[in-house]
């Protein structure tokens, strides 16, 4: 009997937690990415429970233009900056196909450093809605997966580490 006690309370305690939590994600605000111009008051209304969701115009110019980038890249022998090129004085030095992929993981190396002091949280938050938000216009060629992963990690408070110095790829 004791054991069913315990039971019931746990399931009793877990099913209040699942409602609690279920009345406060009801609460939130939740900020719809358009393409829109933002203006200041929108930013300062973010607070640290918004929500992120895309308009359905949003992902769809997404995916166009990375159907186009693909379609770009698949037809031909043109160089693209950084996708198949080198960077800075390298940028009309081809990648041949089979390199590419390890161009993109030095790439994501080279940007994954910093030193100094850790960049508040909060302002961190706003880097990773300003980067969602520039994604989010649909002329990068980033695929849809991409944003919606930046996304999540927005709405899950997953945040990077960044560093006051030298973190070029925030």
């Amino acid at each position: 009997m004791e054991a069913f006690r315990r039971c019931s309370k746990w399931s009793r305690d877990g099913l209040n937690a699942v409602i609690l939590a279920s009345l406060q994600t009801d609460r939130m605000a939740t900020f719809t990415i358009t393409q829109q111009p933002l203006t200041i008051e929108q930013l300062e209304a973010l607070d640290a429970d918004t929500r992120l969701v895309a308009d359905e115009s949003v992902r769809q110019s997404v995916i166009t233009c990375r159907d186009y980038l693909d379609k770009k890249m698949s037809s031909g022998d043109g160089l693209f900056y950084g996708i198949n090129t080198g960077f800075g004085y390298l940028q009309n030095v081809r990648i041949n196909d089979e390199q590419l992929e390890t161009l993109q993981a030095n790439l994501l190396k080279s940007h994954a450093c910093g030193l100094g002091d850790e960049v508040p949280a909060a302002i961190v938050k706003w880097m990773l809605f300003l980067k969602i938000r520039s994604l989010c216009y649909g002329h990068s060629g980033v695929q849809w997966e991409t944003v919606q992963r930046l996304i999540d990690f927005y709405n899950e408070d997953i945040l990077p580490v960044v560093y006051t110095q030298g973190s070029l790829g925030a």
